[in-house]
This record gives structure tokens, sequence and C-alpha cells, in this order.
């Protein structure tokens, strides 16, 4: 099902919002709904992450890790 939503944007940030979008062909709401399902994903990760951890489950915690891509983490982020 898809919902619309009346987004008010500072024209700078609509501005770099549209470049970013036209640079991967895609449209303005493609590349919104990819940010939006990137960043919700990322928390809902960290959450479920950090409740693993709390409940020293790191065992649990660690196997979620290993789903995670191959990339180095940024700095600050090391384990």
């Amino acid at each position: 099902m898809i919902s619309n939503l009346n987004l008010q944007l500072p024209k700078e940030l609509s501005d770099k919002v549209g470049r970013e979008a036209k640079e991967n062909n895609i449209s303005v709401d493609q590349y919104i709904t990819y940010l939006l399902t990137k960043i919700i994903s990322y928390d809902e990760a960290r959450k479920e992450l950090q409740t693993k951890f709390k409940k020293k489950d790191r065992l649990s915690a660690v196997s979620l890790l290993k789903k995670v891509p191959d990339v180095p983490p940024l700095k600050g982020d090391e384990i």
C-alpha cells in the first residue's frame, strides 16, 4: 500500500536530494524512500543489538553481526 506524505524541506536540502536522486537515476520519491529505509533498518538493528547485549546474550548478538556485510567499522565503532 502506498501512502502520500506532504514534506516540506529547506530549499538547500531539497536541491541536494534532487541532485543525489538524479545521480542515482531514480526519482526523488525513490531516493527518500531508500534513505528512510536505510536509517530505520540501521536503528532497528542497533536497538536489537543493544537488547541482546543487555540480556548478555552475546552469542546471539555476534550471530547477528555476522550477517552484516564485511565493511570496516566507522571510527569509534571498533570492537
